[in-house]
């Protein structure tokens, strides 16, 4: 049938990971030829969560509101100094980091799971209607969390968090069938390299990252049309297009999540449970990142079974 399966950041699961050419017309449903997208639009609420986040009426009491930030401060990056906002900062981004790993480490396990059940693979990718189920329950978890950051518990946030990680492992399990281990290991090492790198790069530096997110994310709204044009239009060369294009928008979306995030920290500093919510948050956004370039780089180093 030619197609690939779809991606994580809009409505499909990582197509960009598999080559048009190479799915099996039996496996993988026809209709999700959608690049590396998938839940960015779902979580980028939280990103921008200091834009719009003021306190609520069970808030008030425990929140401040010297905590939230003028215009001018949500637009700076943090400079921090020794003392209790470094370590509150480190912390946040332990717990993210953290959480990012369980959530790969659950994907990747799924995802072998799955991987070595024909009953599974036949269950997930012959009927397209039963992927489509799955892929809009994911970006519905996804919502939910991003969404619902401020009201939902960090014990529920997590739990969403892990469910989410694992229908993403079941849904991206075709790639044990069509790559092998050493290309998939290959990959993820590559990746975490880009990842740590860009990451690195949003933590320390001083320069506002806020308007090269936004045109990233213009970007992405793009990529993603023309991966449901492409749906129709099945062509090659289009799809490589979007693979290359996607992989630049994750690596710059990866720095500029980094110090979003790193601004949030600090300003939920003092706040225990609040910080332990968004770090959830956090981690799926991160981890979203995470696996576009992954997925990315893996149909690039495309070595096919």
């Amino acid at each position: 049938m030619g197609n690939r399966s779809a991606d994580c950041v809009c409505f499909t699961i990582f197509a960009s990971s598999v080559p048009a050419e190479s799915t099996p017309a039996t496996n993988y449903p026809t209709a999700w030829r959608v690049g590396g997208l998938h839940r960015r639009v779902t979580i980028r609420a939280m990103l921008d969560y200091s834009s719009k986040l003021r306190p609520t009426e069970t808030e008030n009491r425990s929140l401040p509101m010297s905590m939230y930030p003028s215009e001018q401060a949500r637009r700076q990056p943090i400079e921090l100094e020794y003392g209790t906002t470094d370590k509150s900062v480190f912390s946040f981004f332990n717990q993210v980091y953290a959480w990012m790993a369980v959530g790969l480490a659950v994907t990747a396990a799924v995802g072998l799971l799955t991987a070595r059940s024909t009953t599974a693979l036949q269950f997930l990718f012959a009927n397209k209607f039963i992927y489509m189920a799955l892929i809009l329950g994911s970006v519905l978890i996804a919502w939910s969390v991003s969404a619902a950051a401020l009201r939902l518990s960090a014990a529920a946030g997590t739990a969403l968090f892990l469910i989410y990680a694992a229908l993403l492992g079941a849904l991206t399990s075709y790639i044990y069938v069509i790559y092998d281990m050493k290309t998939i290991g290959a990959a993820f090492l590559v990746t975490g390299g880009v990842f740590g790198a860009m990451s690195f790069y949003g933590w320390v530096t001083k320069r506002d990252l806020t308007s090269l997110g936004s045109i990233l994310i213009m970007c992405f709204i793009g990529l993603f049309l023309a991966s449901i044009v492409n749906i129709f239009l099945a062509n090659n060369l289009l799809s490589w297009i979007i693979t290359y294009a996607v992989l630049a928008v994750f690596i710059g979306l990866t720095a500029y999540d980094t110090q979003k995030l790193k601004t949030i920290a600090a300003q939920v500093e003092g706040n225990p449970d609040l910080a332990a919510r968004f770090a959830i948050v956090g981690s799926l956004n991160l981890y979203v990142d995470f696996i576009n370039i992954f997925l990315a780089i893996l149909r690039i180093l495309g070595s096919k079974k």
